[in-house]
């Protein structure tokens, strides 16, 4: 295809040089914690398929780690969820009661009044809940 062809108002994109920085994962502990859990969501118990054979879930840190949260990568502050859970915490329409372990949901009766499924081995430390209740969920 020639210059001609092409429309005369079209210029191409301008571009920026950028330097970014970026919060380093322990991927390991998340890939641990999901092993433990066999990827089943600990809100709703829901197992998803990558491929048959291959289970798939997602590690959530309750108080997130990037800026202004700047929560911790451990283990006490991570849970396994399934995409959709995953991003109910992210837009904060789901909670846990630190105390009880009670699922608040804003509009999911399926999961509204559950407990949150925990293995005894994986203690989620109470004040990572309280943070994601009170600075990120919002109902």
């Amino acid at each position: 295809m020639d210059q001609s062809s092409h429309a005369s108002d079209i210029s191409p994109p301008r571009r920026i040089e950028t330097r970014r920085s970026r919060v380093v994962r322990d991927t390991q502990l998340s890939a641990q914690l999901k092993e433990e859990y066999d990827c089943e969501c600990q809100i709703c118990g829901d197992v998803r398929q990558r491929s048959p054979g291959e289970r798939y879930a997602e590690a959530h840190h309750i108080r997130p780690l990037g800026s202004p949260h700047d929560g911790p990568d451990i283990r006490s502050n991570l849970i396994v969820l399934c995409p959709n859970h995953h991003a109910d915490f992210d837009y904060g329409v789901l909670s846990v009661d630190p105390d009880t372990g009670r699922v608040a949901h804003a509009y999911d009766q399926t999961v509204d009044g559950t407990t949150l499924m925990t293995r005894q081995d994986h203690e989620i430390d109470p004040e990572y809940l309280r943070y994601h209740n009170r600075e990120i969920a919002d109902f």
